[in-house]
Protein backbone atom coordinates (compact mmCIF):
# COMPACT_ATOMS: atom_id res chain seq x y z
CA UNK A 1 0.00 0.00 0.00
CA UNK A 2 2.82 2.45 1.23
CA UNK A 3 4.69 1.27 -2.33
CA UNK A 4 1.68 2.28 -4.43
CA UNK A 5 1.40 5.67 -2.72
CA UNK A 6 4.92 6.45 -3.06
CA UNK A 7 4.70 5.46 -6.70
CA UNK A 8 1.80 7.89 -7.48
CA UNK A 9 2.81 10.43 -5.18
CA UNK A 10 0.06 10.60 -2.63
CA UNK A 11 0.79 10.96 1.27
CA UNK A 12 -0.32 8.62 3.88
CA UNK A 13 -3.66 9.27 4.83
CA UNK A 14 -6.11 7.65 7.71
CA UNK A 15 -8.98 8.42 4.90
CA UNK A 16 -7.22 5.90 2.31
CA UNK A 17 -7.05 3.53 5.22
CA UNK A 18 -10.83 4.21 6.40
CA UNK A 19 -11.70 3.90 2.69
CA UNK A 20 -9.93 0.60 2.05
CA UNK A 21 -11.21 -0.48 5.31
CA UNK A 22 -15.35 0.52 4.18
CA UNK A 23 -14.55 -1.68 0.55
CA UNK A 24 -12.75 -4.49 1.79
CA UNK A 25 -14.64 -7.90 3.21
CA UNK A 26 -12.86 -9.57 5.97
CA UNK A 27 -15.45 -12.91 5.60
CA UNK A 28 -13.83 -15.12 3.30
CA UNK A 29 -10.21 -14.57 5.45
CA UNK A 30 -8.22 -17.84 6.14
CA UNK A 31 -5.47 -16.56 7.98
CA UNK A 32 -5.06 -18.06 11.21
CA UNK A 33 -4.11 -15.78 13.63
CA UNK A 34 -7.15 -13.42 12.23
CA UNK A 35 -9.44 -16.55 12.76
CA UNK A 36 -8.56 -17.22 16.25
CA UNK A 37 -8.64 -13.02 17.02
CA UNK A 38 -12.01 -13.29 15.10
CA UNK A 39 -13.16 -16.42 17.81
CA UNK A 40 -11.80 -14.64 20.93
CA UNK A 41 -13.55 -11.59 20.29
CA UNK A 42 -16.91 -13.37 19.34
CA UNK A 43 -16.64 -15.16 22.65
CA UNK A 44 -15.91 -12.42 24.46
CA UNK A 45 -18.57 -9.59 22.91
CA UNK A 46 -21.47 -11.90 22.18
Amino acid sequence: MERILRLNHRPRSSSIYRELARKVSLQRCQDAAFLKLKAVLAEWFS
